[in-house]
């Protein structure tokens, strides 16, 4: 089985519902506690595709089936879950800040995490193929759940970082724009 997800789109919940857990926390990340988590497998790429490592269920933030079949050949279940790349890594970032001390958040780690998300998925785009695409019509109540989840996120820092690349692009002058949102808040 492999699960295709944006970082923060929900795939380590949507294997434990798969698996019968259907009460989650809101806010509340479930990597951790996934056996299958496998690092090398993350973001695939025409340059590491040699280094992938098979498992039983694959959790990949790659969204892009083409190279998901060239990776794990005779993969049956294949499942993409359809969020909102930008949502879903606010969400991870949100996730991420509560395992780091106050005094480390910056505008500098979203708008990098943007940028370097934004390269890989123009490389790699949203194309299911012929997966199962987990949506408000495949999987509802996962979907709804997580959607919810999505929305009910609030990240001031990843905000502005989000705003600043939309409107400078990768090569923003990140430094003059912490300093200027750091000097209004």
């Amino acid at each position: 089985m492999i699960i295709s997800f944006y970082p923060g789109g929900g795939g380590n919940r949507f294997y434990k519902w798969m698996r019968g857990k259907t009460n989650f926390e809101l806010n509340k990340g479930y990597d951790r506690s996934n056996p299958f988590q496998i690092i090398a497998n993350r973001y695939p790429s025409d340059e590491t595709k040699s280094q992938l490592i098979s498992a039983p269920v694959i959790f990949t933030h790659c969204v892009n089936y083409d190279l998901i079949a060239e990776c794990w050949q005779n993969q049956q279940d294949v499942f993409f879950i359809n969020t909102d790349c930008v949502k879903s890594l606010r969400r991870q970032w949100a996730l991420f800040q509560k395992f780091i001390s106050s005094n480390q958040h910056s505008v500098g780690g979203p708008f990098s995490t943007i940028a370097w998300h934004d390269a890989y998925y123009k490389q790699y785009p949203w194309s299911p193929g012929p997966a199962t695409v987990v949506d408000h019509n495949n999987f509802k109540e996962f979907f709804e759940m997580m959607q919810i989840e999505l929305d009910s996120i609030v990240c001031p820092e990843f905000d502005f970082a989000q705003l600043m690349f939309e409107q400078h692009g990768p090569q923003a002058p990140i430094l003059d724009l912490c300093n200027q949102y750091y000097d209004n808040k």
